[in-house]
C-alpha cells in the first residue's frame, strides 16, 4: 500500500466495516517500528473521533450511487 492509494481525503473501510476519511498518512512514524500508519476520522463522527491503523488493514470504500441533481430534474432532463 502506498501513500497515493490512501491520499488525504480518500474514503476507506476500516476492519470493522465503518467508513472513514483519511486525515494524515505517516510513513515510518513510530520510534519502535517502521510501519506506515494512517490517521482516519470516522464519517459522521465528531472531529475527535479518530483512529490510527496500518494501511494493509484498510480497503477503498465503494463509490456511492450518484443521485440526479435537483437542477437536472427541474429542467426536465430526467
Amino acid at each position: 500500500m502506498s501513500e497515493s492509494e490512501f491520499a488525504v481525503g480518500a474514503i476507506v473501510l476500516t476492519p470493522s466495516g465503518r467508513r472513514a476519511i483519511v486525515r494524515k498518512y505517516m510513513s515510518g512514524a513510530s520510534k519502535r517500528d517502521c510501519f506506515d500508519r494512517v490517521i482516519l476520522q470516522y464519517e459522521g463522527g465528531h472531529a475527535r473521533d479518530l483512529v490510527t491503523l496500518q494501511p494493509h488493514q484498510l480497503r477503498r470504500a465503494p463509490e456511492p450511487d450518484r443521485a440526479p441533481s435537483t437542477s437536472q430534474m427541474q429542467l426536465g432532463f430526467l
